[in-house]
């Protein structure tokens, strides 16, 4: 997966925690998982046709999602560099999850 650039603005589309756990005797860290619907880039030859991201983490430190996270497009705030995210913020706290280790992302 590649590294990816904050847009300043996202929708929620889906939010998954996966809590740390054993499957087969192998154990898996705790992951969370977001889709986001992006605006289009500035520089795209079709105005107008958003597009999905995939971005996940494994061992998120914190996860809080209220049902607000889900209303349409707002400001997305990230702290920290792309490829070592701190904290992604959207709807200003309704989604927050914080991840020393950094997101992946692909575009779906």
């Amino acid at each position: 997966m590649a590294s990816w650039t904050t847009p300043s603005n996202a929708a929620l589309v889906m939010a998954s925690w996966t809590a740390a756990h054993t499957d087969y005797q192998v154990e898996r860290p705790a992951a969370a998982q977001l889709q986001l619907a992006l605006p289009p880039r500035p520089d795209e030859h079709a105005p107008g046709r958003w597009r999905l991201r995939t971005v996940g983490c494994d061992e998120p430190e914190a996860f809080r999602l209220r049902a607000a996270a889900f209303e349409g497009a707002g400001p997305l705030v990230q702290e920290g560099t792309p490829t070592a995210a701190r904290g992604l913020d959207l709807h200003q706290g309704a989604l927050r999850v914080v991840a020393e280790g950094g997101w992946s992302a692909a575009v779906s």
